[in-house]
């Protein structure tokens, strides 16, 4: 039976990115223990009356625009929904609460966000040799369902956040067994994100396994058909928090690890992105571990 999209025929469905069972399976007691202390937290910072007691307006740009669905993806044996959320001045609305607070605290973003200083993109040894032979990531445009693939010329892998402290010799994936990565320069002109325009594609639920993948599309190129993505406002799948130092600015990458789907029921999420210019030339190689899905020990510590 072959995979339907719309009315129209679409492509295999593969899977790009699993996620580690391991950073998620205490994550709803602590969203459950938090919620009080987050909304104490809300109540300490109200929105203030302006110099004419007029709170309306200002209400109303905390009240979040609708979210978007984009299109149902009917396969076999479940159904993706690609949808982007909703979001206000302050945060976007991938988590549950609407936290007024400008400057989120540390335990909020341990609660919903995981650190992470690289990306990375793992595919099977056959997969990785054409890209190797020909010193290039961006051959094939994307096989996955996605907008992205109403863009043809845009071709290239899907990278995902990663710490550069695990990427060795006890890299386990049930993908495949080479990995390309690429780490953050610390020069604040020269980061992964401050030089490319950051376009929010999508946000993929997987109903059957309650996960949820969202992408992205950096480029240095204008897309004017595709949103936007503001990097330093929280409650999206990245948020950046920039710091100054006493050596001058410093930014904080993270992902969201835990969200709300598009029916509103809380899914394991991971980020991907795209780049629209080849990266080949800051990628490091370097070989992971293998593990098959039926393999018990796949579950562990698994990218």
């Amino acid at each position: 039976m072959e995979d339907e999209i719309n009315g129209n025929v679409g492509l295999v469905y593969r899977r790009t990115c699993p996620v580690d069972d391991d950073d998620y399976e205490d994550d709803d007691d602590i969203i459950e223990g938090n919620n009080d202390k987050i909304n104490d937290d809300n109540d300490d910072e109200e929105v203030d009356d302006d110099d004419n007691g007029n709170t309306e307006e200002k209400t109303n740009k905390l009240m979040p625009h609708v979210k978007e669905k984009l299109l149902d993806v009917f396969l076999e044996e479940e159904t993706l929904t690609l949808w982007r959320p909703s979001e206000n001045i302050i945060q976007y609305s991938l988590i549950p609460q609407l936290i007024t607070v400008h400057n989120w605290p540390d335990y909020i973003l341990q609660v919903y966000y995981a650190k992470f200083d690289c990306v990375s993109s793992v595919l099977p040894f056959d997969d990785a040799v054409p890209i190797i032979t020909h010193q290039a990531t961006n051959l094939l445009p994307t096989q996955d369902h996605s907008i992205l693939r109403n863009y043809p010329k845009i071709k290239g892998l899907w990278y995902k956040p990663d710490r550069s402290d695990s990427i060795g010799v006890d890299d386990v994936s049930i993908v495949g067994n080479i990995k390309f990565s690429f780490s953050f320069s610390q020069s604040e002109s020269e980061t992964l994100f401050s030089n490319l325009n950051v376009y929010f594609l999508e946000v993929m639920d997987y109903g059957t396994d309650d996960e949820s993948v969202s992408r992205f599309l950096l480029t240095t190129n204008e897309h004017k058909d595709l949103p936007k993505y503001d990097l330093f406002k929280p409650g999206g799948p990245i948020y950046v928090r920039r710091e100054m130092t006493e050596n001058g600015p410093k930014e904080t990458y993270y992902y969201l690890k835990i969200c709300h789907g598009f029916g509103g029921k809380p899914m394991k999420h991971v980020a991907e992105f795209m780049m629209e210019e080849d990266p080949w030339p800051m990628c490091n190689i370097s070989a992971v571990s293998h593990r098959p899905l039926n393999d018990p020990a796949a579950l562990v510590g698994a990218h």
